[in-house]
């Protein structure tokens, strides 16, 4: 057991034996034996026993692992938390709000003193209970390749690992390195209680296998092992796939490129669409198999759709991209700009007037050599120079009404829909109504974004003109 742990810190984890290390200690034989066995190769650490306040035993507990510590001349820190109190608060489990309150003061007290690591104690045993527990409710191989050596980032720190370096070890090798040494660990009673999941899968399930097959602890611990294994290769491909496909928008918007997602195997579509309402919803607690099938079939369908998934995620469908937000948030701008009302906004021929909420338009009449001035700067994609000419009778900007053509720049004249140009420009659907336009009484002059019109463009002989640029407010 000794080797096992030496090996898991020093090659896996990368950790010497002067780090400091928090040790996460019940008093139960798994956590004792940690604690002994680190001692023992002289590891440093800091023990951290959390009291829940469960059990009438809980604080003989808590002092017996501070007399043992004591005794070994090790650090302890300890704390006491009314968990029925947390669960209640937050409508959690008391398993679920014993848990969250020993990770939180694990990693509290390992920031506090600059820890380089947090251990806990779980085993080859917890393993096994850990995978059935998740094949019972339903998980996939990402689930089911269970606990993780080393974990980081994890949900409680960015930059501090945590480590279970016991993981490849049984419980009886546990109790016999107790035995060795004559140590008597403390032991919770509320294992008993079938109430948990875990344990009914501890004190039942586990021996009703063993009547099929003697060996099924070891068999299932190496399944997990195997998928645990094949999920790094698949991570990998879902990073590839994620940093290919996805672009992280302000206020939890994804958007994704459609011909790329549909290029990937379905085993990393589904691991996308996964993290993607990981990142958009903040769980995965409740997703469910059908609403990742449902969002690829909508990602893969043809046309624009809208399609509400779950009761919590809203997927926007463009043709060639995709975009999830939360189901009830404002549709996203995506950084194009947007008017506010329909009505039609007179455009000054000097300074500035707002354009939305978060917009404006910033305007300037340049005579004497106008082409020579654009031609000497470069023009952003929400600046325009506009021949004074098509101006004469006034410019407004409004929204696309039904039926709107244009003439591009490029096209050298010829006429096109307006809701082709949006189409071509990959504006998203919901954003096109909204979207200005900065016309002349009879023509669109410019789409913001794309191109000015050519009857708007400047020559080298023009002498008068209109430049014109939105910007951001913000």
């Amino acid at each position: 057991m000794l080797a096992v742990i030496q090996s898991v810190l020093r090659e896996t984890c990368h950790l010497a034996p002067h780090d400091e290390l928090v040790v996460g200690v019940s008093g139960g034989p798994d956590s004792l034996a940690l604690m002994v066995s680190l001692y023992e190769a002289g590891w440093r650490m800091m023990v951290a026993h959390l009291n829940h306040q469960l059990r009438p035993a809980a604080h003989v507990e808590e002092e017996g692992v501070r007399e043992i510590a004591s005794r070994l001349g090790v650090p302890f820190v300890s704390r006491r938390v009314d968990v029925i109190a947390y669960a209640r608060e937050n409508s959690m489990s008391i398993e679920e709000a014993a848990r969250h309150c020993r990770y939180r003061f694990l990693f509290e007290e390992a920031h506090r003193i600059q820890a380089k690591a947090v251990l806990v104690a779980h085993t080859a045993d917890d393993q096994v209970e850990t995978f059935l527990m998740r094949l019972l409710r339903g998980a996939g191989g990402e689930g089911l390749r269970g606990m993780r050596v080393s974990l980081l980032p994890n949900p409680w720190s960015a930059t501090i690992p945590l480590i279970r370096p016991l993981l490849s070890v049984w419980r009886a090798q546990i109790m016999d390195y107790l035995a060795q040494r004559e140590l008597q660990p403390f032991w919770d009673e509320s294992n008993l209680d079938n109430a948990y999941l875990r344990n009914r899968i501890r004190n039942s399930l586990l021996p009703q296998l063993e009547s099929y097959n003697p060996q099924i602890r070891k068999l299932l611990w190496q399944t997990s092992c195997i998928l645990a294994d094949e999920e790094e290769v698949l991570d990998a491909q879902l990073e590839l796939a994620w940093r290919e496909i996805v672009v992280e928008h302000p206020a939890k918007v994804l958007g994704l490129n459609l011909a790329k997602f549909g290029r990937v195997p379905r085993p990393i579509q589904r691991r996308v669409i996964r993290r993607a309402w990981q990142f958009v919803v903040g769980s995965l607690a409740d997703l469910e198999f059908t609403w990742v099938e449902e969002l690829i079939d909508v990602l893969l369908a043809e046309g624009v759709l809208r399609r509400q998934v779950g009761g919590r995620l809203l997927c926007l469908k463009d043709r060639d991209q995709g975009y999830f937000l939360k189901l009830g948030a404002s549709l996203p701008s995506l950084g194009y700009p947007q008017l506010e009302s329909d009505e039609v906004l007179v455009v000054p021929l000097s300074g500035r007037v707002t354009l939305g909420e978060n917009w404006l338009v910033q305007v300037e009449v340049v005579e004497g050599q106008p082409y020579l001035a654009m031609k000497q700067r470069q023009v952003q994609p929400y600046e325009a120079w506009i021949d004074f000419e098509a101006c004469k009778g006034g410019v407004f900007i409004r929204p696309p009404r039904p039926g709107d053509r244009f003439r591009p720049l490029s096209m050298h004249g010829q006429q096109t829909k307006l809701s082709d140009v949006f189409i071509n420009r990959k504006v998203p659907f919901w954003l096109r109504k909204a979207y200005p336009l900065v016309c002349s009484e009879s023509e669109i002059l410019w789409v913001p974004g794309y191109t000015i019109a050519h009857s708007a463009q400047l020559r080298p002989d023009t002498r008068k003109a209109l430049h014109i640029t939105l910007l951001p407010s913000g």
